[in-house]
Parts: C-alpha cells; sequence; structure tokens
C-alpha cells in the first residue's frame, strides 16, 4: 500500500537527515548480523528523494525485505522454503510461477491468466508476510540477474521487518534485512 505523497516525502525527508547526521559514523560502515533495519541507516540510493519532482516517483515504494538465503541454484532454496514454511507456519505464495529448467528462471505458468506474462518472471512487488522466491535483483540493483533470494517477508515498517527477522535467524543462520524501493506501478 502506498503512502499518500506528503507522508512519504515526510518519511524520506527523515531518511534523508538520518543519512546526513550519520553517513561517516564508523558503526555504518560495519553492518554486523546483529544490526537491525529500524537502526542501521540504508543507503542513500535505497532512500532518498530525487532532487528534481519525479512525476512517476507515486509509481515505487519503500519495502523492508527478510531474506532468508540466496544462492543461484533453485531447488536448494525452494527446500529451504518449504521447511521454514512447516517450521514457522508461514505461508508459501508462488504467485503461480514455477522453475523452468529448460529457461533456467524462474516465470509464470504458461496457463497463467495474466496473457502478458505468461512464461516470464513477474516480481512480488507489495508488502506480505509470506515466504518466496524472488530474483534478488528486483531488491538490489547491485547483484546478479539470476541470484534468487529465499524472500521471507516484505514489510512497510522496519519494526516489522525485525520482528520477522528476529524470530526467522535462529533457524536460518544467513538471513537478513534490505531496505528496497520496488516499482508497484502498473506493468502492463
Amino acid at each position: 500500500m502506498l503512502l499518500p505523497l506528503r507522508s512519504y516525502i515526510a518519511c524520506c525527508a527523515v531518511m534523508a537527515i538520518l543519512c546526513l547526521c550519520n553517513c561517516n559514523s564508523p558503526a555504518n560502515n560495519n553492518k554486523t548480523k546483529n544490526d537491525t533495519l529500524a537502526t542501521v541507516v540504508p543507503s542513500t540510493a535505497d532512500t532518498l528523494m530525487p532532487d528534481v519532482y519525479d512525476e512517476d516517483m507515486d509509481d515505487y515504494a519503500t519495502v523492508y525485505v527478510v531474506v532468508a538465503d540466496t544462492g543461484q541454484d533453485y531447488y536448494p532454496l525452494q527446500w529451504a522454503m518449504y521447511r521454514l514454511s512447516s517450521q514457522l507456519s508461514i505461508p508459501i505464495d508462488t504467485m503461480n510461477r514455477y522453475y523452468n529448467a529448460q529457461k533456467n528462471e524462474i516465470v509464470l505458468a504458461d496457463d497463467d491468466e495474466d496473457e502478458m506474462y505468461r512464461g516470464e518472471y513477474f516480481p512480488r512487488r507489495f508488502a506480505s508476510a509470506v515466504l518466496s522466491l524472488e530474483y534478488y535483483r528486483i531488491y538490489n540493483d547491485t547483484t546478479t540477474d539470476k541470484n534468487i533470494a529465499l524472500v521471507a517477508g516484505t514489510y512497510e515498517t522496519a519494526k516489522s521487518a525485525d520482528s520477522a527477522l528476529a524470530l526467522l535467524r535462529p533457524l536460518a543462520p544467513n538471513s537478513f534485512g534490505k531496505v528496497a524501493r520496488i516499482y508497484v506501478g502498473c506493468m502492463h
């Protein structure tokens, strides 16, 4: 759910001030697994508003992503997803996607109701407390195209993401949180 524009601008202004106040702090340069999304100031590329008004900015949302693990091999991540779902009673939402071994990609089923994206990858784009396998590039533009993330939830607040991460970490030692700006506008 998108914030009203005024709230969104206020939130971004606060994040910008925090970032400017903390950008040279040694504590921010050495993030550890004990850091939380609420205490680690994200990079400026993830949070600062553009200097010039961009009419498309309403098409983006800031989300707090909880990732259980990442990798290039779909099947071990899929196994881990089902294991975590069973252990933590977190639902899985495949969004009618599967791994197509011939294409070497996560894709929508060929009979999906979305004719435009059938047989292609369609990303998870809205906040939800479910497990899914996603291309990590949706949340981090510095990763490789085929890097897959086992997403354990996307949240609207850092506090919610931190709570989910605290529950996840004992079962998924590689888990981490990430603040991301994702496109939520129309994709048709």
